[in-house]
């Protein structure tokens, strides 16, 4: 471990570590991994030269090539990017993490940890290049990954990753997305969902978007556990983007033994099960939701989100740890968290940054805000939401 100053942030010194074991293998960022054994240096410094002007935001790539990128060669990718970042031992070494992430990657939740990292840049060390790439990473996650959440996956992976595989959304319909609900005795961590009135009358929906057409051809049921609907249906829809022919809504009775089953030792908890056989388009769907039905409001719990049963005769498609689900979200403790929207973590950054330990990146609230609006957005600090 090379000597340095942690007062100066001024001066370039750098953090030697041994990280082969976390970087190594085939693929990732730039090359081929970094042999075993090697050590690479990691900045300490809070200065921050951008190698283009767009390092860090959406689809650009060119911080794989950027000589100052200490994982510009090495393997990071959907698992190790955590270990990693945690392992840093400067805001600027996060920046090269994470933006090596959303180059390989480029999602919003990595465009998210890439704005923050930029933001805690300028934090330290009051870097203008980070203070005005931090605003244009917001921005990217605004404008280019609205409805991304954030989560961390341990050792038993989902099976359908969200921003890669689909999109979780509330459909337009304004209902309130948590997905990282803790106060539930039955099960923890769960998805809440609460009403809005965006449609018109107040409904509780969640929705999964985005998805390859043909994906829900290869499955028999939809499954996934729920508590606490206003009523005693619940009404499942699937879409076919930009075909209003090839859509159906259905409500089905959780009375229905066929349908749903009490789970035992989990008080109102529901196990449900919907043959995907009621929906004749399954292979051009992309598209499906969950919701309390139109105008009931209320709100509900739900987790286990997945499909079952092999309609391809060839053995269940994308089961990664052959339990014979395909996990969408599930309730998994000690390995698996989910968060908010990354939209409304991104608005509290930029307007009130204090609460994050982070300093304003423009003059002042009002400043921030009148900047958020030229960009089509507003945050409302009351609730924590950022809407469009």
């Amino acid at each position: 471990m090379n000597s340095y100053n942690l007062e100066s942030t001024l001066k370039i010194s750098f953090f030697t570590v041994l990280i082969a074991s976390l970087l190594t293998g085939c693929g990732g960022g730039g090359g081929g991994g970094t042999p075993v054994g090697q050590t690479v240096s990691l900045p300490l410094d809070s200065q921050l030269t951008l190698f283009c002007p767009s390092v860090g935001i959406a689809t650009e790539k060119c911080i794989l090539n950027d000589p100052q990128n200490p994982y510009s060669i090495s393997s990071v990718n959907e698992t190790n990017k955590w270990t990693l970042s945690d392992s840093s031992p400067s805001a600027k070494s996060r920046f090269y993490v994470w933006g090596t992430a959303m180059a390989n990657v480029p999602i919003g939740e990595n465009q998210y940890y890439t704005a923050l990292s930029l933001h805690q840049l300028y934090t330290e060390g009051k870097s203008e290049n980070a203070r005005a790439q931090a605003k244009l990473a917001y921005r990217s996650l605004l404008d280019n990954y609205f409805d991304s959440l954030t989560f961390f996956i341990g050792n038993k992976p989902l099976d359908l990753l969200a921003d890669v595989d689909f999109r979780f959304t509330d459909w337009g319909s304004g209902s309130s997305l948590e997905g990282n609900f803790r106060q539930d005795p039955g099960f923890s961590p769960v998805f809440q969902t609460v009403a809005g009135n965006s449609w018109g009358a107040p409904t509780a929906a969640l929705a999964f978007i985005s998805i390859a057409a043909g994906t829900i051809a290869n499955y028999n049921n939809l499954v996934f556990k729920i508590k606490g609907l206003p009523t005693d249906n619940v009404t499942v829809k699937f879409v076919t983007t930009g075909d209003a022919t090839r859509e159906l809504e259905l409500q089905f009775n959780l009375t229905d033994p066929t349908i749903a089953t009490d789970i035992a030792d989990k008080a109102g908890w529901k196990e449900v099960t919907i043959p995907l056989s009621n929906f004749p388009h399954r292979d051009t769907y992309t598209e499906f939701g969950i919701h309390t039905g139109f105008g009931n409001g209320g709100s509900f719990l739900i987790t286990d989100i997945a499909f079952t049963g092999d309609a391809t005769g060839n053995g269940l498609v994308k089961d990664r740890d052959n339990d014979g689900f395909i996990h969408l979200y599930k309730t998994n403790p000690g390995t698996q968290q989910f968060s908010t929207e990354l939209r409304n973590l991104g608005g509290k950054n930029l307007i009130e940054p204090a609460g994050s330990n982070l300093l304003q990146l423009y003059v002042d609230e009002s400043d921030a805000r009148a900047a958020l609006t030229g960009w089509g957005y507003s945050y409302d600090a009351a609730t924590d939401t950022l809407t469009k």
